[in-house]
């Protein structure tokens, strides 16, 4: 059995013979990457990575590896706790064979899929209050690493740090393009195209081939709606994947619980259960109507935009394009991404996002296609609104401005005038 949990061990970390991490396993490098870098240092917290499927956690898991790799290969121990041969050896076990084996000063422990042991968290608190001096990175998703459970026993002992599919800067640095100038604007709007149709995933970006494209989307989806959604959560898998469909055909539009029930002809508290599991899975986000009280924010509808829209390409027929619907979405997915909070408001007229930091607005944004005669009077009132009622400033996005917009925001420069 020793032997076994052994060979296992060596399989999963094959830079203790090589001294280097495989370049496939590391992709392109990601700004997240550098910030979990900086962390390091920290032994007496776990750090942990926080995100949907196939956002890219265990590349940049490998990355962190690679730099320190090439400074101490035995000092890193990695293993996908999905691999069920793991599931007869607790954490204590893995951990003590691994010591004998590496017997390193300072240990790396990067655990992926970290949920897969029940005993994580409290094993990683022994760790840490032990002062071992260990460095130990978890992923997993939001569901999971951030339960009552994990929180109590973590409190004050964890740095949360969220992976999302690229941001449209980081698109745009793999083509090696800057949306600057006549040519550099024109390439840029191709690369929007490109990520409103196709979304951000990785490994979906990164494929030229579009029939592996949307094998890729097809396969992500349904492991979505089988094993994120419905079986971790309990729930029918077929009911997911309707309501899952709804979600994305009405990305961006007001949406309540009940308008849910009513449809699906279930209870308000499983329709509920639905959209937390999604949000959970973070293959949604969630976008509230701003107000001051977190009671007063729940009692209206909410705006649902899928995390990436490729999801949506695959989700619902795509019998035609609301341009004005995407852009919406695609922003407010980058605002996630670059670490920002979003609201509507509405009192009559609205306005599509609020932008605001630690709940603080700071930023107001009209999304459209393009701006008309016909709703030019209807953007400006939504502004209006967020002038008047919280006191900030905005601006209209359409799509002639949305990449220069964007690859300012992913590159931490000043968007919000």
């Amino acid at each position: 059995m020793r032997n076994e949990l052994r060979s296992i061990i060596e399989e999963w970390n094959p830079w203790w013979d090589t001294g280097t991490v495989p370049d496939y396993l590391v992709g392109e490098r990601r700004k997240v990457t550098e910030q979990i870098m900086n962390l390091m240092g920290k032994t007496n917290w776990a750090k942990a990575i926080i995100g949907p499927r196939r956002s890219g956690k265990t590349t940049v898991m490998y990355q962190v590896i690679s730099d320190i790799v090439s400074k101490s290969p035995e000092s890193v121990l990695y293993l996908n706790l999905e691999d069920p041969r793991l599931d007869r050896f607790t954490l204590t076990e893995i951990y003590k064979e691994y010591m004998t084996m590496q017997k390193p000063g300072e240990a790396h422990i990067f655990l992926d899929e970290v949920h897969h042991k029940n005993e994580w968290a409290r094993w990683i608190r022994t760790r840490i209050d032990l002062h071992s001096n260990d460095n130990i990175i978890v992923s997993g998703s939001t569901s999971h690493l951030i339960s009552k459970d994990v929180s109590h026993l973590l409190a004050g002992r964890v740095f949360l740090t969220y992976v999302y599919p690229f941001s449209f800067s980081e698109v745009l640095g793999i083509h090696g393009v800057k949306p600057r100038g006549e040519k550099g604007r024109a390439i840029s709007q191709g690369v929007l195209e490109e990520c409103l149709h196709w979304g951000c995933y990785p490994s979906v970006v990164l494929e030229k081939d579009t029939s592996l494209k949307t094998n890729k989307l097809l396969s992500y989806f349904e492991t979505v709606i089988s094993r994120d959604i419905a079986t971790s959560h309990d729930l029918d898998a077929e009911k997911s994947k309707e309501i899952f469909r709804y979600v994305l055909k009405n990305t961006g539009d007001l949406t309540s619980v009940n308008k849910i029930k009513n449809i699906f002809k279930i209870s308000y508290e499983t329709a509920e259960k639905y959209l937390t599991a999604m949000k959970d899975a973070m293959v949604v986000l969630e976008s509230r109507r701003y107000a001051f009280s977190l009671k007063e924010q729940m009692a209206f509808p909410r705006k649902f935009y899928p995390v990436d829209l490729g999801l949506r390409k695959i989700g619902i027929p795509q019998t035609h394009k609301d341009i004005g619907k995407l852009l919406e979405t695609f922003i407010a997915q980058e605002l996630v991404k670059a670490g920002f909070e979003t609201y509507y408001l509405s009192n009559g007229s609205e306005c599509d996002i609020v932008v605001a930091e630690n709940g603080v607005p700071v930023y107001a944004l009209q999304v459209t296609a393009q701006m008309s005669s016909k709703n030019k009077e209807r953007e400006l009132k939504g502004l209006e609104l967020a002038r008047d009622k919280l006191k900030i400033h905005g601006e209209i996005i359409t799509y002639e401005n949305t990449s220069e917009f964007l690859y300012l925001l992913g590159n931490g420069e000043k968007v919000f005038k």
